[in-house]
C-alpha cells in the first residue's frame, strides 16, 4: 500500500509520515512525487507501507482514516517525470528525487519576457541551464501606445494624402506549456488602451509645416483623424488649370473638294461637278463664329501657379463680296464663296473657252475657268481659283486660290498661292512695335537706376509722349487689324486698351508687366510670320519640262512628271498607280509620295525634303538622289517598297527590298 504526504519540504513530509505511522524517519521508504512553487513551495512524497513489518493493517487503516494530510493511492506509478513547465503564469521546476546527480534542464526566454535565473537577467532566445535549487523569476514587458502620421504628396504636386495609424498599449504574458526538459517560453500580447487621437488642427499644422497651403479639404480632416486606421485619404487637392477653349468657326457653304481625277480612266467625267464648288446668293450667311471661352490658371497644393494653355482668337474676316455682322459672315452679292485662313470672299467667275491671242492675257480679281486650254505665250492670273479643263502649253498660270489642271502642263510655269498682303503689313508693324517697346524698357530701367522711387506709370507716360510717340500709333494699328479680323479679345488687346492708351499707362505698376507684354508681341510676330504664306494646292495630271510651285501641296493624278522642277511647301503626292517621276527635281517640306521614280536606264531624279521629312516610293531605280536638309544620298541598287528618312544621328536611312 502506498500513502501520499504533503509538506513544505521533504523533511516536513517525513516527519508527518513518522508521526502518523509511528515509524522512525530513517526506516521510511519514500519517493518524491512533486515539488512546486517559487515562494510557497509544496512537496509531495509517496510512502510504501508494505515495506514496514512493524506496522499493522489496523493501525495503518486507522491512520489513513483519521488523517487528512495524506492520500491513499493504490494506482501510483513508480515512474517519475521531471522538467520545467509554465502553469497559470508560473514557471515550475520538477526534479526527480531518485536522481542524486542534481538533474539539469534548460530554459530559453522569448521577446517580451525578461527572465532571471537567481536574479541574473537572461538574454532572449539563448538556452540557459537550470537546476532544482535555482530560483526562476520574470517580468513581462509593456509596450506603450503610440500614433503615427504619414503625409504623401503626389509627383505632380496636385494631391496630398494622409495615413494615420494608432497602436494600442499592450502587455506580454506567459503562455502555459507542458512539462519539458528544454523549455522554450512563449509569450502573448494583451492589448490595452489606445493613444490620444490626432486633432484636425494637428493634421493641418503638419500640412503647413510641409508648405501645403492650397486646397486643404477641411471637411475631411476630422474624418481622417477618426477614420479607418492605415487608410490613405485625400486631404488636400490642387486646382487644375482650365485651358482656353478656341473659337469655333462653322462654314456653311460647300468648300472645294480635291478630286484626283484620272485622265486615263474609261469612266465618263462629269466636268460640271468636278470641282464641287457652290454658289451663294446675296444675303446668305457664309459662316458663323462661336466665340471660345477664356480659361483660368490653376495652382498646386503649394500655391504655385499652373498657367493655362492660351489660345488665340481665330481670324474671322470679311473681304470682297461679303460683310461681318454679329459673328456672322454674310454675302453682299451673288457669286462663288471661298475661305483661306479665316478670310472670306465672294468671287465673280470669269469663264472662257481658250486663252489665246483672241482673248489676250487674263488678270481677273475672282475665279477663272478655262474650258479648253491656255496656249503658247499666254498668261493667266486669278485672284481667286483657276480651273483649266485641258492643257497649258508654253504659258504661265498663277492664282491666289487653288489651281486645278485636268490635262497636261508642257514647258510652262504654274504658281499657286502667295502672301497675305494685309498680314504682311501687320507683321511689319509688329516688328516696329517690338523694337520701340525694347527701347522704352531700356530707357525706363536706366532712369530707375538713378531714381528708383520714380513711378513706373508716370515714366511710361512721359517717355511715350516725348521719345516713343510711335507706340500709340502702332498700338492703334494692332487693335484695328485684330478687330477687322474678327478678334475682339486677347491678352495683347486687353493690355493695349487697359494700360497703353492715354492715361491708362498709370495702371502699369511694374516694369515686369511691360516686359511680359513685349514677350506677347514677340510670340505674335512668330505666329504671324508662320501664317504669312497662304497654303494653296495645285492638282494636275501630267507635267513636262515645267516649273510648278505651290504654297500648299501638289497632287499629280495622271501619268506623272518628266524633267520638271516641282516645289511644294507641304507635300508632293502621285496618286495614280502607274505614275512615273523621271528626271527633274522634286522639293517638298514634309513628304514626297511616289509610285515609280527614275528608270532602269539610271536617269538622275532628285528628291528633296527637310531634315524631319520622309520620302516613299513603290519602286525607286538607281541614281535616285535622296536629300534631307543639306545631306544627300544616291541610291545605288534599285528597290521596291522604299522608305527614306534621316535618323537621330543625322544619317540618311533608305529601307527597301532589292528588285
Amino acid at each position: 500500500m502506498d500513502l501520499l504526504f504533503y509538506g513544505k519540504d521533504i523533511n516536513d513530509c517525513l516527519n508527518q509520515a513518522s508521526k502518523e505511522l509511528n515509524i522512525p524517519v530513517e526506516n521510511i521508504k519514500y519517493k518524491v512525487l512533486k515539488t512546486s512553487g517559487l515562494f510557497n513551495r509544496t512537496t509531495e512524497i509517496k510512502v510504501t507501507l508494505d515495506k514496514f513489518n512493524t506496522v499493522s493493517e489496523e493501525i495503518t487503516n486507522q491512520t489513513l482514516n483519521d488523517n487528512d494530510n495524506f492520500t491513499l493511492d493504490n494506482n501510483a506509478n513508480d515512474s517519475f517525470e521531471s522538467g520545467i513547465k509554465v502553469e497559470n503564469g508560473e514557471i515550475i521546476i520538477i526534479s526527480d528525487p531518485n536522481n542524486t546527480n542534481n538533474e539539469k534542464f534548460t530554459i530559453r526566454a522569448c521577446d517580451g519576457i525578461n527572465l532571471k535565473i537567481n536574479d541574473v537577467l537572461c538574454q532572449s532566445k539563448i538556452p540557459y541551464p537550470v537546476y532544482e535549487n535555482d530560483i526562476l523569476s520574470y517580468t513581462a514587458s509593456t509596450v506603450e501606445s503610440h500614433r503615427k502620421m504619414d503625409i504623401r504628396i503626389s509627383e505632380d504636386k496636385m494631391n496630398v494624402y494622409s495615413i494615420i495609424e494608432y497602436t494600442p498599449e499592450y502587455t506580454y504574458y506567459l503562455k502555459d506549456t507542458s512539462l519539458s526538459k528544454n523549455l522554450v517560453l512563449r509569450a502573448r500580447k494583451k492589448p490595452g488602451s489606445y493613444p490620444k487621437k490626432y486633432t484636425p488642427n494637428e493634421l493641418k499644422t503638419a500640412l503647413y509645416n510641409l508648405k501645403v497651403r492650397n486646397g486643404i479639404i477641411d471637411e475631411v480632416l476630422n474624418e481622417v483623424c477618426e477614420g479607418t486606421l492605415g487608410a490613405e485619404i485625400l486631404v488636400a487637392k490642387g486646382t487644375p488649370q482650365v485651358n482656353d477653349k478656341e473659337d469655333e468657326i462653322k462654314i456653311l457653304f460647300k468648300q472645294e473638294e480635291k478630286n484626283h481625277f484620272d485622265v486615263d480612266s474609261k469612266e465618263k467625267i462629269d466636268y460640271r461637278n468636278l470641282n464641287n464648288l457652290s454658289n451663294v446668293k446675296k444675303g446668305e450667311v457664309l459662316a458663323v463664329k462661336i466665340p471660345g471661352v477664356i480659361g483660368k490658371n490653376g495652382s498646386d497644393v503649394f500655391g504655385s501657379v499652373l498657367p493655362k494653355k492660351t489660345s488665340r482668337s481665330k481670324p474671322f474676316k470679311a473681304t470682297k463680296g461679303c460683310t461681318i455682322s454679329e459673328n456672322k459672315i454674310i454675302a453682299t452679292k451673288s457669286g462663288r464663296p471661298s475661305e483661306q485662313n479665316g478670310v472670306f470672299i465672294v468671287n465673280d467667275v470669269y469663264s472662257v473657252n481658250d486663252v489665246d491671242l483672241n482673248t489676250g492675257n487674263i488678270n481677273f480679281v475672282g475665279d477663272v475657268e478655262v474650258n479648253n486650254s491656255i496656249n503658247d505665250g499666254m498668261k493667266v492670273h486669278a485672284k481667286g481659283r483657276l480651273l483649266v479643263r485641258k492643257n497649258i502649253t508654253s504659258a504661265t498660270a498663277s492664282a491666289n486660290g487653288p489651281i486645278s489642271i485636268m490635262g497636261s502642263v508642257i514647258n510652262s510655269s504654274i504658281l499657286a498661292g502667295g502672301y497675305d498682303v494685309e498680314r504682311k503689313i501687320y507683321l511689319e508693324n509688329l516688328n516696329k512695335y517690338y523694337s520701340d517697346l525694347t527701347g522704352l524698357i531700356d530707357a525706363i530701367e536706366l532712369l530707375l537706376e538713378k531714381s528708383p522711387e520714380r513711378n513706373i506709370g508716370e515714366l511710361i507716360n512721359v517717355l511715350m509722349d516725348k521719345r516713343f510717340k510711335n507706340i500709340t500709333k502702332l498700338s492703334m494699328s494692332v487693335l484695328t487689324f485684330n478687330i477687322s479680323a474678327g478678334i475682339q479679345k486677347s491678352e495683347i488687346l486687353d493690355f493695349i486698351r487697359n494700360k497703353l492708351m492715354g492715361l491708362n499707362t498709370f495702371n502699369i505698376k511694374s516694369i515686369d508687366e511691360l516686359k511680359y507684354f513685349k514677350e506677347l508681341i514677340e510670340e505674335e510676330i512668330e505666329i504671324t510670320n508662320d501664317s504669312l504664306e497662304i497654303p494653296i494646292d495645285v492638282t494636275l495630271s501630267y507635267c513636262q519640262n515645267s516649273n510648278i510651285v505651290s504654297t500648299g501641296s501638289i497632287f499629280i493624278t495622271g501619268k506623272g512628271q518628266f524633267t520638271s522642277k516641282i516645289k511644294a511647301f507641304d507635300t508632293i503626292e502621285f496618286t495614280q498607280e502607274k505614275a512615273v517621276a523621271r528626271g527633274g527635281v522634286l522639293n517638298a517640306r514634309k513628304c514626297i509620295k511616289l509610285k515609280t521614280v527614275g528608270s532602269d536606264a539610271g536617269v538622275f531624279t532628285t528628291l528633296e525634303v527637310e531634315k524631319d521629312g520622309i520620302i516613299t516610293a513603290d519602286i525607286a531605280y538607281n541614281n535616285t538622289v535622296f536629300c534631307f536638309g543639306n545631306k544627300k544620298k544616291t541610291l545605288e541598287v534599285s528597290g521596291r517598297n522604299v522608305k527614306a528618312f534621316m535618323d537621330k544621328d543625322g544619317e540618311i536611312i533608305i529601307e527597301k527590298f532589292v528588285l
